[in-house]
């Protein structure tokens, strides 16, 4: 595919106008992507006979909220909460919410801002098995006391 591509720089309130024009022009969605750096950076990608144009949005970490396309590209719903459960980013209005469990995560995400804490929580039983991954079990524990005889 060599089609032209257009990356148009938005700002979060104007999103859903933005959105319902690709959809008008007969656009699909193509993509959803969330990159984090200084702030959130997140490109939709629409599609429209090998043309594609991206809207990109900058969200500071402490107001990563966006509201959700998923009332107008009802697919949205899976990039919607897969990016919500790696950045915790909240989208109201999500057509489909998993309510942060689209995915197991049981440790912080690597590529959330250094000292900002995840709130996700390990699945319940979970705690236990990642306890016993973090040290392995002393002698003792194993009733290993060093007697050979």
């Amino acid at each position: 595919m060599s089609g032209k591509q257009e990356i148009i720089t938005i700002e979060k309130d104007s999103l859903l106008e933005q959105v319902r024009k690709m959809d008008e022009d007969g656009r699909r969605l193509a993509l959803i992507t969330c990159t984090p750096g200084d702030d959130f950076q997140i490109d939709y990608s629409f599609d429209l006979k090998g043309e594609l144009k991206t809207l990109r949005i900058t969200v500071p970490f402490e107001e990563a909220e966006i509201p959700s396309i998923s009332s107008i590209y009802w697919a949205a719903f899976i990039y919607e909460n897969e990016i919500h459960d790696l950045f915790e980013i909240d989208f109201p209005g999500l057509a489909l919410d998993y309510g942060g469990n689209f995915y197991r995560i049981i440790s912080k995400p690597p590529w959330r801002k250094t000292g900002q804490e995840s709130s996700l929580k390990p699945p319940p039983g979970e705690e236990a098995k990642e306890e016993e991954k973090k040290s392995p079990p002393t002698p003792e524990e194993h009733g290993d006391t060093g007697d050979k005889g």
